[in-house]
């Protein structure tokens, strides 16, 4: 009853609060007792200042690269076909996919038909040599029968204008003779005389005309025998024009009787089998050359005020660019990549300018292909093509842009002789590329010792140390 009463409850809670704080001073004053007592072996530390990687750059002018997609084609795909029928004598072990060297035989057919037909086509030539000796001949004897009428005409013209000019003279003495022999001053005996004188003058005149004609005559036939030795010998000349081109195209034939590439070639289709009989132009295979391939990509009209202020259109040839194979697991960089053309219009649908890239596959000593260097059909690629140089500009790596599009860099404080950090906020973005941005700052700026990492604790002034430069 005593204990439970109201009261007694108070008393006990008040002593129970005035022993706890009794034991609380006592263990307060022997703390304090005890630090006094007690020495710092080491003084409070303040916490060193962060350390930092830097990357120095400066104001340059910096090349505007573009990254463009597009699959590996072959550049030349080519069907081989029989140049003449015959029968596959040789076939070597072909499959899609076989690698091929230059001058390689992958057919061989038989060429006795084509050897036939080529000793027929010599034999032609040789009688057309044995003919034109005699046409040489022949015209020999026709030029020297062609002079000697030419000059017997001359001979005879000559006679018969001299006929002609004594008919003249006879025919006026006769006129005198017969007014004389009408008068009687002459002997009718002396008239007879003068007349036989001019009917003789007349037959010679005859002659000679007959002569003339008859040399005219043989010109005539002489030049027409010429006339025809010329038709003859151009007759001659066709054909055998014609069958020297027919022996060239055979002895081509014979050589083609050996089917092979000149080029590194990858055979992609077989049609044939050893010991078939084919038929002129019937397809053999289908092969497509491994030494050179093509990529068609196209640049978007958003890049094209970069495209028309620097050289690429003027000499794409002279630039060379790198292409990169488009795999997570093989990221293979391709160097030797040229541009072989560029499209002289846009294409609508996309709106962007078609552009052919052209690579070289290296080859080895024996002009195998390297497989490790090998562009093939088909492959996915990306290409990274420059299309000028913007001047006075930085180049920003993208892991540089800090909070709220920052970029930090560190200054030398000249009144404490720390390294500080400050921060760059108004910058322009002139072009993206993969892994940084072109970016001009401002015209004061000529260099800066850049933060390339995020640094989400940095805070304007602060005190760093510069750990490494990268």
């Amino acid at each position: 009853m005593y204990f439970s009463s109201p009261e007694n409850k108070d008393r006990r809670l008040v002593f129970a609060i005035a022993l706890f704080c009794l034991f609380a001073s006592l263990f307060l004053a022997y703390s304090l007792i005890t630090a006094q007592r007690i020495p710092l072996s080491h003084p409070l530390k303040k916490n060193p200042p962060p350390e930092l990687s830097i990357i120095p750059i400066k104001r340059a002018n910096h090349p505007i690269r573009i990254a463009c997609y597009g699959s590996v084609l072959a550049d030349r795909i080519i069907q081989l076909r029989a140049n003449n029928p015959g029968k596959i004598l040789y076939s070597s072990d072909l499959y899609p996919g076989k690698d091929i060297l230059p001058g390689e035989t992958l057919f061989r057919i038989e060429k006795t038909k084509i050897e036939i037909a080529l000793q027929e086509e010599e034999l032609e030539i040789q009688k057309l040599d044995i003919q034109k000796r005699e046409e040489e001949i022949q015209e020999q004897t026709l030029s020297r029968q062609m002079q000697n009428a030419e000059e017997l005409d001359l001979i005879l013209r000559d006679s018969l204008q001299k006929e002609d000019d004594k008919l003249s003279i006879e025919k006026t003495l006769f006129e005198k003779s017969k007014e004389l022999f009408a008068l009687n001053h002459i002997s009718n005996s002396e008239f007879l005389r003068q007349k036989q004188s001019l009917h003789k003058i007349e037959q010679s005149l005859l002659q000679s005309q007959l002569a003339v004609e008859s040399n005219e005559d043989l010109l005539s036939t002489l030049q027409l025998e010429i006339s025809q030795l010329t038709l003859k010998k151009e007759l001659r000349e066709n054909t055998e024009n014609r069958i020297k081109l027919t022996i060239k195209d055979l002895r081509e034939d014979l050589e083609k009787t050996e089917i092979f590439v000149d080029f590194p070639a990858e055979l992609m289709e077989v049609f044939v089998h050893e010991g078939q009989e084919l038929s002129q132009g019937q397809e053999l295979a289908k092969v497509r050359n491994s030494d050179k391939i093509r990529i068609k990509v196209n640049i978007p009209d958003s890049y094209f005020h970069w495209l028309y202020q620097g050289p690429l259109l003027e000499n794409p040839q002279e630039q060379s660019v790198d292409i990169y194979l488009v795999n997570q697991r093989f990221p293979k960089r391709f160097s030797g990549g040229k541009i072989l053309s560029v499209g002289e219009s846009v294409e609508l649908p996309t709106r962007s300018i078609p552009m052919i890239i052209e690579r070289v596959n290296p080859v080895d000593k024996s002009s195998k292909i390297i497989a490790k260097e090998e562009l093939k059909p088909g492959m996915y690629c990306k290409v990274l093509i420059e299309l000028c140089r913007s001047k006075n500009t930085f180049y920003i790596p993208y892991e540089a842009l800090q909070d709220k599009d920052r970029l930090y860099h560190l200054t030398l404080n000249p009144k404490t002789d720390h390294t500080e950090l400050s921060f760059i906020e108004n910058f322009t973005i002139l072009h993206e590329e993969e892994e940084g941005l072109i970016v001009r700052l401002e015209d004061h700026i000529e260099h800066i010792l850049l933060v390339p990492h995020a640094f989400p604790q940095g805070k304007e002034g602060m005190q760093v140390v510069i750990k490494k430069v990268e």
